[in-house]
């Protein structure tokens, strides 16, 4: 018995830890919380060399909670409500390989005989992992460690070193009590109170960016057409009409734009056929910039932004280029056929990706980026230097994620975006969250998640370049890679000895 309960503790201490250490992301926020659970698998693992089963034990804690909302797309359509758990486990269990091959990795880092640098080998090879998770097979960052941060001072400090160099920042600091604890030191509070006062002192410093550019005005127009309801011809002209109704409603102050959602006109699918006249008129000369499928000659949709001008004409078009897996497109088709596996598109077929990211100019508004959806997950797809743009758009259809986590999690690496590159982000939901975020990551007059409506706001202006936004992950890259090399130098050395 003893033995077996050996064994449940040895599979369940890492999966509890996990799911703690989860709480920290949106909705929760117990960023404090999150880093003691943290900080704990550490000294735990710490304590037992854990290796690859440990580390994937322990990330299917944190992904299980953190990724519960990806049940949600597949619950839409009872044609696809057999796939989630599929679903559910296959992602899960495959972003938990990384923390797997992430123990496994400090592990081989620290044989015995350097069973000290067990802790920092560990933050290292977790930061190198994660950085892996966000690019390899078009990569999925979402759940980043850094996200826990996002209600607190700390999260400006990603306009020094973006969510890859924060990660590891919080990594190396969980690993500080397993340190000490291993080396019979006693733990210097009074150095771990001026290190957290440094932190904050340089997170405010970061937020202190000068922007001089005069505020403009949008309007955010979010319809909150359910997912099961949107293209359903009975429901269809409501959420259209509504649309038009807020883009027609007067307004007590000068508007530079109107910003309709992702995918908020399709009527019954028709190919190209949208009526962007009478949402021109409805404007009433005010540039407006609606999210729609659009289809190439070859008969192949694109999830497409359009900006419409003030005679219904379409002045600018951006095709939306890095495509949601599964959902968007099915990768390793002719291998998956036939296991009947197909997206959650509804368009007969995958969307074709555009050819990168852009910017497009608006009168009266300036140089902004589009993001649609999913590619605002990605800190690398904002444009820096000469293309740096004045604001990112950032448009989506919330309504596949469901009401508990996803909408917010997704909304929080929105204003990660916003802090990295010291621009303002305008973002719009069909069912909400549609807010503008300044550049230090506030949310300004949001449309509360499941409402219709519209709002007017003052967009303000962008601050000067970050150091995250001149540089990029670059600096993180070599700071990782000499870690590795003086690991596997000092590795060596303890074998030889």
């Amino acid at each position: 018995m003893t033995r077996w309960v050996a064994r449940l503790v040895h599979i369940g201490a890492p999966i509890i830890l996990g799911a703690i250490t989860a709480l920290g992301h949106a909705p929760f926020g117990w960023a404090l919380l999150s880093f003691v659970a943290l900080s704990g698998a550490y000294f735990l693992a710490y304590q037992n060399r854990a290796g690859f089963f440990w580390g994937w034990c322990y990330g299917a804690g944190y992904f299980g909670l953190s990724l519960s909302w990806i049940a949600e797309p597949f619950l839409v359509d009872p044609q696809t409500v057999w796939m989630a758990p599929f679903g559910v486990v296959a992602m899960v269990g495959g972003l938990a390989l990384f923390w797997g091959g992430a123990f496994w990795a400090a592990k081989w880092l620290s044989p015995a005989q350097a069973a000290l640098s067990y802790p920092i080998a560990l933050a290292v090879t977790m930061s190198g992992f994660e950085y892996a998770r966000g690019h390899v097979l078009s990569g999925f960052p979402w759940a980043h460690i850094s996200y826990i941060w996002e209600d607190t001072a700390v999260a400006q400090l990603v306009a020094l070193g973006g969510i890859y160099s924060l990660g590891l920042l919080t990594f190396l600091v969980a690993s500080v009590p397993a340190i000490f604890h291993k080396a019979q030191l006693p733990m210097p509070r009074k150095s771990l109170v001026v290190l957290a006062l440094c932190l904050i002192a340089a997170s405010n410093l970061t937020s202190q960016r000068v922007g001089d550019a005069p505020q403009r005005n949008v309007r955010l127009v979010q319809p909150n057409a359910l997912q099961h309801q949107k293209w359903d011809p009975d429901h269809y002209s409501t959420f259209y009409e509504r649309a038009l109704a807020y883009t027609a409603a007067p307004s007590d102050v000068p508007l530079s734009a109107v910003i309709w959602p992702e995918m908020s006109y399709a009527p019954h699918y028709s190919k190209n056929e949208v009526p962007f006249a009478r949402i021109a008129q409805a404007a009433g000369g005010v540039p407006v910039i609606v999210g729609y499928p659009q289809w190439s000659e070859t008969g192949q949709p694109y999830n497409a932004l359009a900006l419409i001008g003030a005679s219904g004409q379409v002045e600018a078009t951006y095709h939306k280029f890095h495509l949601v897996p599964f959902g968007e497109f099915i990768p390793w088709r002719t291998v998956l056929a036939p296991l009947d596996v197909f997206g959650l598109t509804g368009f007969g077929g995958d969307f074709s990706a555009g050819k990168g990211a852009q910017t497009i100019t608006i009168e009266g508004l300036g140089r902004v980026q589009p993001l649609i959806c999913y590619e605002a997950v990605f800190p690398q797809h904002i444009l820096r230097g000469a293309l740096r743009p004045d604001y990112i758009i950032h448009m989506t259809n919330d309504a596949w994620f469901g009401r508990f986590s996803g909408p917010y999690q997704h909304l929080a690496q929105a204003r990660f975006r916003a802090i990295e590159s010291g621009v303002p982000v305008i973002r719009v939901g069909n069912t909400g969250i549609s807010a503008v975020i300044d550049p230090k990551g506030r949310v300004l007059d949001p449309l509360a998640l499941g409402t219709d409506g519209y709002v007017d706001v003052a967009v303000p202006a962008a601050f000067a370049p970050t150091f995250y936004n001149q540089w990029g992950d670059l600096p993180f890259i070599v700071i990782l890679i000499f870690g590795l090399i003086a690991l596997i130098v000092w590795r060596q050395r303890m074998l030889d000895q």
